[in-house]
């Protein structure tokens, strides 16, 4: 649901350039698909007068690899069932915080946005740790 958020944010902030920019509106359809990484990279240029997402930090690494674990598992499923260990499970969720809230707080910032208190909360969150209970 993280990766939909950040799609969702970006279909937004697109909406609302094609709403002032009506001689240049960028558009995304069946015929004409345009890539996620193309709309990171010369979409977000174009609405932002050249500013780009810095992908040199972990937000965009741990997005990539998030990203991966979705489309691989959940939209492009090649087994009919998967599991993980606890140890993997506690270091994708805490992945969250930069993979999904660190990009939504960097795109709110490109664009000069209030960045919502949830994505804060989130990217502040404590670390996931497995606990191993004495038996």
């Amino acid at each position: 649901m993280g990766i939909a958020c950040i799609e969702s944010y970006i279909r937004y902030r697109t909406q609302e350039w094609n709403k002032t920019h009506s001689n240049d509106l960028i558009q995304d359809s069946k015929n004409q698909k345009v890539s996620f990484d193309d709309k990171i990279d010369l979409w977000i240029s174009k609405m932002t007068s050249g500013k780009r997402l810095d992908k040199s930090i972990i937000n965009w690494s741990n997005f990539k690899d998030l990203r991966k674990i979705r489309d691989d598992n959940v939209i492009h499923s090649k087994s009919s069932g998967y599991s993980i260990s606890n140890q993997k499970l506690a270091e994708y969720i805490n992945k969250f915080k930069t993979g999904i809230a660190g990009l939504l707080i960097q795109l709110h910032i490109l664009f000069h946005e209030k960045i919502p208190a949830r994505i804060i909360r989130g990217a502040h969150a404590p670390d996931v740790e497995i606990v191993e209970a004495d038996v």
